[in-house]
């Protein structure tokens, strides 16, 4: 039972670190022209477009992200012709592509966005170790500030499956399934967990910490491929 564990964790981490690289990507998109949209749309591998986010009037100058896979991620306009937003968004659902509207450039519930088959088992990677942290009993925090490390923390829930119950690079000397307020013999000690304010205190550090890490990510693609 603990193998089967401990291999469910190791692939969910590894679904969950893919599924957050390839959204990094895809807030730091690659520069292209209106020709190679099309070419690309032509061709079938157009999967997803997102929109910049305007007040939808008409226009030939549309600008949006397009992706063709899950790390190939590029943005520049996506109309040729003097259409409004809803025709833009029609014609391209009309062809098979997914479309959504977001201009934000931190990875906000990047766990929910991934598009075909790799997005529902991001998912379910995600929302299986929520409800793995909240019918446990946690080590480093208590569910209240896992809780704020999953959702404002954003990338909570892969610290938590490095390191709960125990690290996974090395063996813990508390067993999950023990109260870490209580020692041999029956003594009780303080429960020195992180706990909810102190675990909302955190979260906010780790969510601005990710945008910088985004940010970062960003201009070391641009310019290195400059």
């Amino acid at each position: 039972m603990e193998k089967a564990r401990l291999v469910a964790r190791v692939v969910a981490l590894l679904i969950l670190v893919t599924g957050f690289a390839a959204t990094v990507v895809a807030a730091q998109p690659r520069t292209a022209d209106y020709p190679e949209f099309a070419r690309a749309l032509d061709s079938g591998s157009v999967d997803s477009v997102v929109f910049d986010e305007s007040d939808g009037t008409v226009s030939d100058t549309w600008i949006g992200a397009w992706s063709t896979g899950l790390f190939q991620w590029r943005r520049g306009p996506i109309v040729a012709d003097p259409v409004s937003k809803s025709q833009a968004m029609q014609s391209l659902r009309n062809r098979g592509v997914e479309i959504s509207e977001n201009s934000d450039q931190v990875p906000n519930n990047w766990a929910f966005r991934s598009s075909a088959w790799f997005g529902m088992a991001l998912t379910l990677a995600w929302l299986g170790t929520f409800v793995a942290m909240l019918a446990s009993r946690p080590r480093w925090g208590n569910r209240w500030a896992w809780f704020w490390m999953f959702t404002v923390g954003q990338v909570g829930v892969l610290l938590y499956l490095l390191i709960e119950p125990a690290s996974l690079w090395k063996k813990s000397a508390v067993s999950p399934c023990v109260d870490a307020a209580t020692v041999s013999g029956g003594e009780s000690t303080p429960d020195t967990r992180v706990h909810g304010w102190r675990g909302l205190l955190y979260a906010v550090f780790l969510a601005l910490g990710t945008a910088f890490f985004v940010g970062a990510v960003g201009w070391l693609r641009t310019n290195l491929s400059g």
